[in-house]
């Protein structure tokens, strides 16, 4: 079963590929096996949509991937290096694209 993180960006895309590039080359030990981060392309008018209901403007999306499902229990700390790289205000990550993910919807 596929674990995704729909990443939704208010960015440019040329600053999106380079905050990807940033977090893909700082945390290697993760984006290189364990989490695959795909391509960067357009948000649809749907993942458009589903971004509005969490208040969030989405330009460009992409996914992170759990490949190594002994990793999946580390999918909240790459949502929180996702908006460490990005700022949290440029980025909305969501869990399935269902499930906004972040330091604040953590649970203790």
């Amino acid at each position: 079963m596929a674990i995704d993180l729909f990443c939704h960006s208010s960015l440019d895309k040329a600053d999106v590929e380079k905050a990807v590039r940033l977090l893909s080359s700082q945390h290697a030990d993760l984006f290189s096996y364990k989490f695959l981060i795909s391509k960067i392309r357009d948000s649809s008018d749907v993942n458009k949509e589903i971004a509005l209901e969490f208040g969030f403007h989405s330009k460009f999306l992409f996914l992170i991937r759990v490949n190594d499902h002994d990793a999946s229990p580390r999918i909240r700390e790459v949502a929180g290096l996702v908006m460490k790289v990005f700022g949290p205000q440029n980025v909305l990550v969501l869990f399935e694209n269902e499930t906004e993910v972040g330091p604040e919807h953590q649970s203790s």
